[in-house]
């Protein structure tokens, strides 16, 4: 019998008064969290990047200003310039002495010209104070840290003597190569080193440079020129075959032929290949003998 509907007695209800639905437990929405945890935490570093990236972006749009950490007795001093633009790091090595900015970049556009280094950006720059030949004290700067498309680099370079060259444990040093012979085990001629002759007949450039010129006399005399940067042009007259796929532009190095002299069959064995070798620079020749006798700086 039911009760009647004054009767609000809990025993006499309670069997009549619907209890409310069980909650159900949030099964997809534990999942999703899992998976997104799950994520996060294998590609922690990914994100970390990212928003480190974003970080960076805000620094720069608000002006990151570098700023010189110096030692106790100030001899020695860092920038830390990952975050902030060329031209702000640049104003703030040239602050604490004037040429800093343009030491470190001549240092970087030589490591490109080299081809040791690929789009490099830095990350600090250290200077140590020194003293000059009149007794001032002046800093310099003695590292280079940072990063290029390929990996880090950290150059270094003694403070004595102040000339000496950029060099890193890994790439090795920011100097100018040596040049090479232009035919493989030839000699000169003569004191001014334009003719060579060889039993091997491979002929090589003798800097790494590119392709400005190729021209042709006929079918087996063929001539190629080579710039190599500061306005430096080698030639290599008499090859009898090219190298194939050589084309204006194409970078070379001595490490790969360009092609082979001409031979003589009526010369003997020693010299039966010749070549013909010339140096320009600026507009001006200059004596192949005394270019190749530069030393491993290239001065």
């Amino acid at each position: 019998m039911k009760p009647p509907d004054a009767d609000f007695r809990p025993r006499r209800r309670a069997g009549y008064v619907p209890s409310p639905p069980r909650r159900k437990i949030p099964l997809i929405r534990i999942l999703l969290i899992l998976v997104a945890g799950t994520l996060v935490y294998r590609h922690f570093d990914t994100f970390w990047k990212s928003g480190r990236s974003i970080a960076h972006a805000k620094d720069n749009a608000v002006g990151f200003q570098a700023t010189w950490l110096f030692n106790e007795d100030s001899s020695r001093a860092v920038l830390n310039c990952a975050r902030a633009k060329e031209a702000e790091y640049c104003t703030t090595l040239d602050k604490l002495q004037p040429g800093l900015c343009g030491e470190t970049f001549a240092a970087m556009r030589k490591g490109v010209q080299l081809r040791i280094l690929n789009h490099p950006a830095l990350s600090s720059v250290e200077a140590r104070r020194v003293d000059n030949a009149e007794g001032e004290k002046l800093f310099m700067v003695t590292s280079l840290q940072g990063r290029d498309h390929e990996s880090s680099f950290k150059y270094r370079r003694a403070m004595t003597p102040p000339m000496s060259p950029w060099c890193d444990s890994a790439r090795g040093c920011l100097v100018s190569r040596a040049p090479s012979l232009p035919l493989a085990k030839g000699k000169a001629t003569s004191k001014e080193a334009e003719v060579w002759t060889s039993a091997n007949p491979k002929v090589s450039p003798v800097l790494p440079g590119w392709i400005a010129e190729m021209d042709s006399s006929d079918a087996t005399h063929h001539r190629v020129v080579l710039y190599h940067g500061n306005e430096l042009y080698t030639s290599y007259e008499g090859l009898q075959n090219l190298t194939a796929k050589l084309q204006i532009g194409k970078h070379v190095d001595p490490d790969n032929p360009i092609g082979e002299a001409h031979g003589d069959s009526t010369a003997p064995d020693s010299s039966r290949y010749s070549l013909t070798f010339r140096v320009e620079q600026a507009g001006m020749p200059i004596d192949p003998g005394d270019f190749l006798a530069r030393n491993e700086h290239g001065h």
